[in-house]
């Protein structure tokens, strides 16, 4: 088993960080199958130095001369330069690339290996889309539930089969795009930047009345009106207390539809915040939608838009919180991060502000100075519109002697693992004491402790957010061993390259399994 281990000798933080975005970058198994033989990066003797910087990941930053915007020839052979050119500031972490290779590839077997996202969204794509699309994954892909999502769009129209077991994946899809129009999505026109679209006996002139964006040269932009066969839309409900990404990828193949998407949200929504950056997303590139409390309204007539710039990944700056919580008088300056973001984690700035951390927006970057030492008492928090931030700080608090009791916690139990047990299981090797019920509503710690492993290694169950929130705990152990540490290449490919410009030591263990 290959492990991270990560050796702090401390003399004060003081640094800058950026998250994910370098291409040159991403290094190791992309496929994140636990262990392996390949060599990895590791961690030590850390402390935070003045000129450390990290550069937040793509919904991240670029890195550079040879960031995003100028990608390298390393590792950009997926991306299609009109992509590159109309999307700016793209990620490079696992995720996309699974993306990007998906819609561009001919081949209808889509294995989109651990990538959740990936899978809710581009299910409901494929409905829309003319052929026939198998989606699959890894074996845990294949645990997690779609039930919810391929009951309504079953109901808008589309014909999807389960594979293998009822309620998830792996899917067969027949799509239903419009027999009139075919679109040549594998060829890119470089001149043009653009994806060619025909529509069979029709000139440029009648195309341009019925189109959407024609402008008669064949290029639409990154958005285009292709209204389904027989997924006609109209009105459907969806449970809005399991998944915001069911919801989200009902709400983008909206536009596309004939009638649109009349969506009726029922139960407790989870994760609004994500709802609404969906929306608002939607609405930049075009897209219609009027919303009354919990039905939401998307017009037909498609998407416009002639380039976008992705933000910064606000839920990889949580670990950069976590090590200027852990740290005195730490300072640390994030790069690329959106004052005034869409994204429901910014709301870290105000979870941290209450510990101590406050959160400055300078010329310079984003920085975070540890102040003071906050003990509240018990922390509570409510987790429900910021699930992704719960790992690095179940972690950080425990590390810092806070207890806490966590809510909004349930959607953590059908996460790449179950994050709930994941957390319950790694940190009493570390020696605190985790407690939840079954449903997973809550997290809480109550200053329990059973006595620590000795040197415990630990265990990330393929999920690239286990690694990263354990990893702050070098700065209070002095030592943190974390196997299968490349997992992180799903969502910040630079993590562990950043801790190093941080000062963090880096050191390379092979073991054999126990």
């Amino acid at each position: 088993m290959l492990i991270i281990r990560a050796l702090s000798y401390y003399s004060g933080v003081s640094g800058s960080q950026g998250l994910p975005g370098d291409r040159n970058a991403a290094t190791g198994d992309h496929q994140s199958t636990g262990s392996s033989n390949a060599p990895r990066k590791t961690v030590s003797d850390t402390h935070l130095s003045d000129k450390s910087e990290a550069w937040l990941p793509e919904k991240s930053g670029e890195k550079g001369a040879s960031g995003p915007n100028q990608p390298s020839s390393e590792g950009s052979e997926l991306i299609p330069d009109w992509w590159l050119n109309a999307i700016k500031n793209l990620s490079d972490s696992d995720d996309t690339a699974v993306m990007i290779k998906a819609l561009t590839s001919v081949d209808p077997l889509k294995d989109i290996g651990h990538a959740g996202t990936s899978m809710r969204f581009l299910t409901a794509y494929y409905c829309t889309q003319p052929g026939r699309t198998v989606m699959t994954g890894s074996p845990r892909m294949k645990q997690r539930p779609v039930g919810p999502l391929v009951d309504a769009l079953r109901i808008l129209g589309a014909d999807i089969q389960y594979i293998e077991n009822e309620g998830f994946p792996p899917l067969e899809i027949n799509g239903s795009a419009d027999d009139n129009i075919e679109c040549l999505s594998s060829e890119i026109i470089a001149e043009k930047k653009a994806v060619i679209f025909k529509q069979k006996g029709k000139d440029d002139k009648q195309r341009s009345e019925d189109g959407n964006h024609y402008d008669g040269s064949g290029h639409k932009g990154i958005g285009h009106y292709r209204p389904s066969k027989n997924m006609k839309g109209g009105a459907v409900s969806i449970d809005g207390s399991i998944s915001s990404q069911f919801i989200s990828a009902l709400l983008m193949i909206g536009p596309v539809l004939e009638k649109g998407i009349e969506l009726h949200l029922t139960g407790d929504i989870v994760s609004e915040a994500y709802i609404r950056m969906t929306l608002q997303l939607m609405k930049s590139c075009g897209a219609v939608f009027s919303r009354e409390g919990n039905v939401i309204r998307v017009e037909p007539g498609g998407y416009g838009v002639a380039e976008f710039t992705v933000e910064s990944d606000w839920s990889a700056a949580s670990y950069w919180y976590a090590m200027a919580l852990l740290e005195d008088h730490s300072r640390v300056t994030l790069r690329h991060l959106d004052e005034d973001s869409l994204q429901g984690d910014s709301e870290l700035t105000n979870i941290f502000h209450k510990l101590g951390v406050v959160s400055d927006f300078t010329d310079r970057g984003f920085v975070l100075t540890k102040l003071v030492n906050l003990h509240p008492g018990r922390f509570e928090h409510d987790f429900t519109n910021t699930p992704d931030l719960v790992q690095a700080m179940a972690v950080a608090l425990c590390l810092a002697k806070i207890p806490f009791r966590f809510t909004g916690t349930q959607t953590l139990r059908i996460k790449e693992t179950d994050r709930i047990a994941a957390l319950q299981q790694e940190l009493k090797k570390l020696g605190y004491l985790l407690e939840s019920d079954e449903r997973g509503s809550f997290l809480a710690w109550d200053s329990k402790h059973c006595d620590p492993a000795v040197k415990p290694v630990i265990e990330t169950y393929h999920d690239h957010r286990m690694a990263m929130a354990f990893a702050p705990a070098a700065l209070v152990r002095g030592e943190i061993r974390i196997a299968d540490p490349m997992v992180v290449t799903k969502s910040y490919p630079d993590f562990w390259e950043d801790m190093e410009t941080a000062g963090f030591k880096m050191t390379i263990e092979s073991i054999s399994p126990q």
